[in-house]
C-alpha cells in the first residue's frame, strides 16, 4: 500500500550484534581490563580490524611472537621484546628467511599498548572524565577511520547497516554521558 501511494518507508529488523566488529572491539577492551591483558584478549582486539591501522602481516607477526614466547599480562607486554628463541627472531633492521625483526615488533608493541595504557591508567574517575578518555582512545586507536575503511568496500545496503550500528553505539555513549553527568 505504501508503494501504491508513493509513501517512503523503511522496514528495519533487529539483528544479533554478537559478531559485529564493534561489539567484539568493546568486549575485547573490557576483557583486557578485567583479566589484566591476557594474550588472547589482545589478539582478539587486533583481529577486529578496528584497533589501529596495522596491516595484517604486522598483526600476524605480533601474534606469532607473543604466542611463541607466551607473553601474558601487562607487565610482560610493557617489557621490550628481546628474546630470539633459537634464532627465530632477529635484531637486524631487515627481516629475512622467515625471521621477525625485533625492532619492528617493539614498534608495533608500543603502537598497540600506548593508547590502551592511557585508557586504563587511572583508578576511580568521574563518568565525564572516563568518556573523555574513551573518546581520546577511539581517536588514538584510529577506530573511526578503521570502521570507515572496513565499510568502504561493502555494498551500499551493508554500508548503511554499519552506519546505523555506529550511530547506535554513539547514542549509547551520549546516554551514558547524560545519565552519569556530574558523577
Amino acid at each position: 500500500i505504501f508503494d501504491q501511494y508513493q509513501i517512503p518507508f523503511y522496514l528495519g529488523r533487529s539483528e544479533s550484534m554478537a559478531h559485529h566488529p564493534l561489539t567484539q572491539f568493546v568486549e575485547s577492551i573490557l576483557a583486557l581490563k578485567r583479566y589484566r591483558f591476557r594474550q588472547e584478549d589482545l589478539i582478539n582486539l587486533l583481529r577486529t580490524g578496528l584497533y589501529t591501522d596495522l596491516n595484517q602481516s604486522d598483526i600476524d607477526a605480533f601474534e606469532q611472537y607473543i604466542r611463541y614466547l607466551g607473553i601474558n599480562g601487562l607487565p610482560a607486554f610493557q617489557q621490550t621484546f628481546t628474546k630470539s628463541h633459537h634464532g627465530k627472531f632477529n635484531l637486524e633492521r631487515k627481516s629475512n628467511h622467515g625471521k621477525f625483526n625485533l625492532e619492528r615488533l617493539n614498534a608495533l608493541r608500543l603502537r598497540i599498548l600506548t593508547p590502551l595504557e592511557t585508557l586504563f591508567a587511572s583508578r576511580k574517575q568521574k563518568a565525564e572524565n572516563l568518556l573523555q578518555k574513551w573518546n581520546v582512545f577511539l581517536k588514538e586507536g584510529a577506530v573511526t577511520k578503521q570502521l570507515q575503511d572496513l565499510t568502504a568496500t561493502m555494498k551500499a545496503l551493508e554500508q548503511e547497516r554499519q552506519t546505523e550500528v555506529w550511530k547506535a553505539f554513539c547514542h549509547v555513549l551520549e546516554q551514558f554521558a547524560t545519565v552519569f553527568a556530574g558523577s
